[in-house]
């Protein structure tokens, strides 16, 4: 999109509707989600100044650099004007500044014959805070390979959401090895090559979308992830990850082990239909093995429900065991593997030639 400069006194101009909304969208995934309480109540909104658009929600940063000068700064209500924008049906959308008095006023937008406005107000103390925050200060960028993306988002997904235990929300990352743990499940994967990450903890949330970047660097107690002109900034957990005691919980693989049959994807595949809506860390499948076969189900709330059961090649010895999983996880560790290793009437262990996947049925962090 052609860089542009907006004012209230400069009049109205034109962008492309589709690429605003699919901007727009990208920003939004550091506004506070609907329904919960932000720190602060301005950060709801969606914030401009003359460098760039973005949002903030205390713990991560989304920015756009340099696609959108609009010549002052100001924010407006984030999902309102998203959800305006993307009902309007022409392909071109004209902006504009509306009667501005002591710094508040109306952003306009008009298309074909439909028009809103929102509430616009200047300046904030959270321009100034994000003025700090200068993504064109990391001089160091490192190519976020597919290999890192899998493994970050893998464990991502078995992150605690336990905010009393912080240090267990976030990845640990390291040169050569990532690990999670959500205190039920530990999540270790090796990199096939050797990164820049030397012992930080990213929190989970973040790392939900990473596959949209190719860049990444840690700079000033912060992780940052950039697509060309798209930044997303998270801030580093400081508590330190109990490394050692979830390693020493990983057992020696078992002789004892069983294959889950192919036909579980079309399983997994029915589990996340269902949940396709769900934000990409809580989707969950429930798996039990017992004798000779395999149950896959899920629900949701208010939805319905989902069941499949398929039979196993050979038939498991052991007393029957229930594990709940993230369906995109547990499809792709399968791809990889579909060995699991039966420790002990309280631990699964599902591995590859570089990740170990323990699932306990009860607590174990």
């Amino acid at each position: 999109m052609e860089r542009r400069s907006l004012s209230y006194s400069d009049g109205p101009i034109t962008v492309d509707r589709k690429q605003l909304v699919e901007d727009l969208n990208f920003i939004k995934k550091s506004l506070p989600a609907k329904g919960s309480k932000p720190m602060e109540p301005e950060m709801k909104n969606i914030f401009f100044d003359t460098e760039k658009m973005f949002s903030c929600n205390g713990t991560t940063l989304s920015v756009i650099c340099g696609e959108y000068d609009f010549g002052i700064y100001g924010c407006f209500e984030g999902f309102s004007f998203i959800n305006l924008i993307s009902m309007l049906g022409e392909k071109k959308v004209k902006l504009e500044f509306d009667n501005i008095k002591e710094g508040v006023g109306q952003l306009v937008a008009k298309s074909g014959t439909a028009s809103f406005g929102v509430r616009y107000y200047g300046k904030t103390k959270l321009h100034s805070i994000v003025k700090q925050i200068d993504v064109d200060s990391v001089t160091k960028w490192h190519r976020l390979t597919s290999d890192i993306k899998e493994a970050l988002l893998m464990c991502a997904m078995y992150t605690s959401k336990d905010n009393m235990r912080p240090a267990i929300t976030g990845v640990l990352a390291n040169k050569e090895e990532v690990i999670a743990t959500d205190r039920y499940r530990i999540n270790w994967i090796k990199f096939k090559k050797p990164t820049h990450f030397k012992g930080v903890v990213i929190p989970g949330t973040a790392l939900a979308y990473i596959n949209e970047f190719t860049h990444y660097a840690v700079f000033d107690k912060r992780v940052f992830f950039k697509n060309g002109n798209r930044y997303f900034v998270s801030v580093l957990i400081t508590n330190e990850f109990p490394l050692d005691s979830s390693k020493k919980l990983f057992p020696k693989i078992s002789k004892k082990t069983f294959s889950l049959p192919t036909e579980i994807n079309k399983a997994i595949d029915g589990v996340l239909a269902l949940v396709e809506e769900d934000f990409i860390l809580d989707k969950t499948i429930n798996v039990t093995v017992k004798s000779g076969t395999v149950v896959c189900k899920a629900e949701k709330k208010e939805l319905g429900w989902y069941r499949k059961e398929i039979k196993l090649n050979k038939a498991f010895e052991g007393a029957p065991i229930e594990f709940s999983a993230n369906p995109v996880f547990l499809k792709e560790i399968l791809r990889k593997s579909g060995q699991v290793g039966y420790v002990d009437n309280e631990k699964l262990l599902i591995f590859t030639d570089n990740i170990k996947h323990l699932i306990a049925l009860k607590r174990v962090i």
